[in-house]
């Protein structure tokens, strides 16, 4: 099996479309489906976000490996809740990709303190770029 004939089954038993998947990641469509053609191999960000979304690790997802934990945890959408999905994926759009890679990185860990030491650095990360609320804008104080 190819990784691209993996991925496609991956997110066809996890039930998404792959407009969800290209949504989540943060790319264009037509880019996540040269990943599933095989024609391209997505990065190494975009492969560790596949493999949490999947629950499975960097090498399971490049082996083309399905690790039992992996199947347990995969779920389609709730059929009940269409207009749920559709307001959270438009929701989803919105946000920057950085905050989209925080909420792939919620949904895919089930370690709290993994979490929390990535909200962290994710806050910390944004401090860093903006400025203090102290400081005016032409940096005098």
């Amino acid at each position: 099996m190819t990784f691209g004939q993996f991925i496609t089954l991956l997110r066809r038993q996890a039930g998404y479309t792959q407009q969800n998947i290209a949504e989540l990641l943060g790319i264009d469509r037509s880019t996540y489906t040269y990943y599933e053609n095989d024609k391209t191999l997505p990065n190494i960000q975009y492969t560790r976000q596949l493999a949490n979304l999947y629950n499975l690790t960097v090498d399971e997802l490049i082996d083309c490996r399905i690790h039992p934990r992996a199947v347990d945890t995969m779920r389609a959408p709730e059929p009940e809740l269409p207009n749920l999905a559709v307001e959270n994926l438009q929701f989803f759009r919105s946000l920057t990709n950085e905050e989209k890679s925080l909420v792939l990185l919620y949904r895919s860990c089930g370690d709290r303190d993994a979490l929390m030491r990535a909200v962290r650095s994710f806050c910390s990360d944004l401090s860093d770029r903006n400025p203090t609320e102290d400081s005016s804008p032409d940096g005098s104080v």
